[in-house]
């Protein structure tokens, strides 16, 4: 069944919908993204740095099967 709002409801309804809602969203980059934003990426690794870091040679075993 629908609700009909009174015109304070619409203002609190608006009011949440356009202000609060959208002012948490950008809070919550602001926390998770904000201190982020200017640190250098972090150094990638991979695979053969791994193997060659625990004193290991790496083989490639690409072509035999």
């Amino acid at each position: 069944m629908a609700v009909v709002l009174t015109p304070l409801g619409k203002a609190v309804v608006g009011t949440v919908k356009w202000l609060i809602v959208p002012l948490c969203a950008a809070l919550i980059g602001y926390v998770l993204i904000g201190p982020n934003i200017g640190k250098p990426a972090p150094k990638s690794t991979t695979v053969e740095s791994k193997i060659s870091e625990n004193g290991k040679k790496f083989r490639d075993v690409r072509g035999m099967r």
